[in-house]
């Protein structure tokens, strides 16, 4: 009799334990398992959150073909480069390279295409606009920083003026308004520069083909040394860390020799020292990425990968992860602790998972008849001898 109770205890237990295991498992898990992939493209708009979201618009193809398509790379949970978090988001019509910035609280993604400014409330996921631009409609390749303190977003060369110049254009979320300033140093009107904010610094750090520049409203223009073996003249990203103490630069072109790169640069703002890091495989060198820098891990997604101008093809590989702590190139990226329970991207209550793929749904479906047996089994063995230590 005692030992017929004991077994039905410990079948009892053996069920809990199972049960419990299976409900602690994160519902994030099966989000990864999801339909949605975005199409390769190069030249593509982005800004995104440390800790949050990678936000990745529009693009080419590697026929040069506009791609329009949103979408956010999740940084809140950690992720293999295989099965990244992606999440599609409403389309932003325009064409590919957009300004795009965050503002400063990180609830809105702020662009402008066709002469007009949009952002898009990562808590709603709706795309507003937010004035009608008043300087060119031509600012593909025109790259746009955010001050944190302030909330204005920088685009150098994006104003227009009356004589047909372009200064700095300043934007102002708050008031939706928008200003210039023309204290362009000796910089020459052009695209396809990097720019990122640097908290540390309380400014904007730009490089072009010329070398590298800092700018603040009260500094002006000035000359920042770079790091002393970069090669590459055009198609880098650089983007900061939110406390500003790390910058990273990556990728681009050369045009001496004509080939794309793969290296990194990592700037320790405290004592002004770049250092190099690995470079990447020849596979996986990039220019024209979309770049994030969250938890001291540097992501870049997209890019071209041709070694000249004439053969240029988005990557096959998408994504590249570097970890700053370990200086290697690595497949998989590690999200910081959750601090907050709706991260940009989600809305205020995350949607529900939508499968629409049938080979997942078949693979899912064939999952849940296997646990439900072996439940059901459980089960049975449990009444079973539940049933034998009441007749004893």
């Amino acid at each position: 009799m005692q030992q017929r109770h004991s077994t039905f205890r410990g079948t009892f237990l053996l069920l809990t334990c199972i049960v419990s295991a299976l409900l602690s498992l994160p519902p994030r898990l099966l989000v990864h398992a999801q339909s949605f992939k975005p199409n390769r493209t190069t030249q593509p708009g982005s800004a995104f959150v440390d800790g949050k979201a990678l936000y990745i618009l529009n693009g080419r193809t590697m026929d040069g073909l506009a791609v329009q398509q949103t979408f956010m790379i999740d940084l809140c949970v950690s992720w293999n480069t295989k099965d990244p978090a992606y999440r599609a988001l409403p389309q932003r019509p325009g064409g590919s390279w957009p300004p795009t910035a965050m503002s400063a609280d990180g609830r809105k993604l702020f662009t402008l295409a066709d002469g007009v400014g949009y952002t898009f409330d990562t808590r709603s996921n709706q795309w507003d606009q937010a004035f009608t631009y008043i300087g060119a409609s031509g600012v593909s390749g025109h790259g746009a920083a955010t001050d944190p303190v302030t909330g204005k977003i920088y685009i150098p060369f994006a104003y227009r003026m009356p004589d047909g110049t372009f200064n700095t254009l300043i934007v102002d979320l708050k008031d939706e308004s928008q200003t210039s300033d023309n204290n362009n140093f000796t910089l020459s009107e052009q695209n396809s520069y990097a720019i990122t904010w640097n908290a540390h610094l309380k400014s904007l750090l730009f490089l072009n083909e010329n070398g590298m520049y800092l700018y603040s409203l009260s500094g002006g223009w000035r000359n920042f040394s770079g790091p002393p073996d970069l090669t590459a003249t055009s198609g880098f990203c650089m983007v900061s860390s939110s406390s500003g103490s790390k910058v990273v630069l990556f990728g681009g072109y050369s045009k001496n020799p004509d080939t794309l790169l793969g290296d990194i640069f990592i700037l320790d703002v405290s004592t002004l020292t770049w250092k190099k890091g690995p470079s990447t495989s020849q596979n996986d060198v990039r220019r024209y990425p979309a770049c994030a820098l969250s938890n001291d891990h540097f992501i870049a997604w997209g890019g071209d990968t041709g070694n000249t101008t004439t053969t240029v093809a988005p990557s096959d590989n998408m994504l590249l992860v570097y970890n700053i702590a370990t200086d290697t190139w690595t497949s998989d990226y590690i999200a910081p602790i959750p601090t907050d329970p709706n991260p940009p991207g989600n809305g205020e209550t995350p949607p529900p998972l939508v499968i629409t793929d049938p080979g997942l749904y078949k693979q899912l479906r064939t999952i849940t008849i296997i646990v439900a047996i072996i439940l059901g089994g459980l089960l049975s063995v449990c009444c079973c001898s539940y049933i034998c230590a009441c007749l004893s």
